[in-house]
């Protein structure tokens, strides 16, 4: 888990009751290196403590309205990441043929959404790039 980020403190900081439920699935989105489906995050809680796939929805219905958490619409089923001022919306890549998503978290990314933004006096609330294509693993 990142050393910058509070669980708890995000959590009571958006006015929600910080529950060791609430708490993995917030720390497994901080510690995840990719966007997570309901159902990783499902098997992945689970063998920790009791936990169904209805809860999870619930929890990530919760961070998403909170801004604490991204739903990705990149297809069914949906994928999650974190949502925080250290975790910006970026772009993402998806393999056609395996489903996989890549994020593509580059610094002029964020570098030119910002200025394109100050130029045209627009205050951006929600960021989907998606790249479609063929990933490396399946061309070979």
């Amino acid at each position: 888990m990142g050393e910058l980020y509070n669980p708890e403190k995000m959590l009571l900081t958006k006015g929600i009751s910080p529950t060791p439920l609430r708490l993995a699935v917030l720390e497994l989105l901080i510690s995840a290196k990719k966007s997570l489906t309901s159902e990783e995050i499902l098997n992945y809680v689970s063998p920790k403590m009791p936990i169904n796939k209805v809860t999870v929805y619930r929890i990530l219905e919760k961070l998403v309205k909170a801004g604490l958490a991204r739903q990705l619409s990149i297809g069914r089923p949906f994928r999650y990441e974190l949502a925080s001022k250290r975790h910006k919306a970026h772009p993402h890549l998806i393999c056609k043929l395996c489903g996989g998503v890549e994020c593509l978290d580059i610094l002029e990314f964020t570098s030119i959404l910002s200025s394109l933004c100050k130029v045209y006096g627009f205050k951006s609330e929600k960021v989907e790039i998606y790249i479609r294509g063929i990933c490396k693993k399946c061309q070979t």
